[in-house]
């Protein structure tokens, strides 16, 4: 299976002569499995994990939130998932299931 791997910065540039510090997102994508003569996959146990802090407050958590969405639309009928979000404690929103 072919991956592809997309690094996107959140600033356009560096600065010259100074240390910087990179914030990135990395995407993750592969062509449709059927695309590549696949009939059947192997069944997926994901566990989908949220911070939910006051840094992630804003754009970074609808982002969380839309992510974790499009992995939900994805999934199989075979497929398991958990989602999990924290801050200074931990909830198990959604214990693993179909």
């Amino acid at each position: 299976m072919k991956i592809n791997l997309e690094l996107i910065p959140r600033h356009p540039g560096l600065l010259a002569g100074h240390d910087n510090d990179i914030e990135l997102m990395v995407r993750l994508s592969a062509a449709d499995f059927e695309e590549q003569g696949g009939n059947d996959r192997t069944p997926l146990n994901l566990g989908v994990v949220i911070d939910r802090s006051g840094s992630m407050s804003g754009q970074p958590l609808a982002e969380a939130k839309r992510s974790a969405c499009y992995i939900l639309d994805r999934l199989s009928q075979s497929d398991y998932i958990s989602i999990v979000s924290y801050d200074d404690s931990i909830n198990i929103d959604f214990p693993g299931q179909k």
